[in-house]
């Protein structure tokens, strides 16, 4: 197991989900691995995964396995900042929000990740203004935490 094996499992799973938002309109989730350098040619909402912290178990008799326990961040820039109000990015963010976690639920039953034992949706930003890309979106973070196996040699 790899973790651009997992990365790629994740962008797959949120990539091409249409969400219809009332009074508003169907937004297609544009996944991307690696996240784009910029945003200047890349379509939004967007989606691309970071890694973030793990916790390692050695396992077996030498050790030389090792059970990894990693978070991953779904980062989903759905709206720039100066074309947002307090309504729009609520209007239109909660149900993106609502969606991308219900995917990233069913995935986590349902994926089948060879060398992944359990994932799961641990928590989510909240509609909010998303650090990356010098703060120019809007959008949220849903965490989840996976545990695989990872032979290091």
């Amino acid at each position: 197991m790899t973790l651009q094996a997992v990365i790629t499992a994740l962008v797959n799973a949120g990539d091409g989900q249409s969400i219809a938002v009332a009074g508003y309109d169907t937004y297609t989730i544009h996944g991307y691995d690696p996240p784009p350098p910029k945003w200047d040619t890349y379509e939004i909402p967007g989606l691309y995964v970071l890694t973030g912290a793990s916790t390692d178990v050695p396992q077996g008799d030498d050790g030389a396995d090792v059970l990894e326990n990693r978070a991953f961040h779904i980062q989903v820039p759905f709206m720039p900042v100066g074309a947002s109000t307090p309504y729009s990015r609520e209007v239109i963010g909660r149900p993106i929000l609502d969606a991308m976690k219900l995917v990233y639920r069913d995935f986590a039953r349902n994926g089948l990740v060879t060398g992944v034992f359990q994932m799961r949706v641990v928590n989510d930003s909240g509609i909010a203004i998303l650090t990356e890309y010098d703060g120019q979106f809007i959008g949220f973070d849903i965490e989840m935490l996976v545990q695989m196996m990872i032979d290091p040699r």
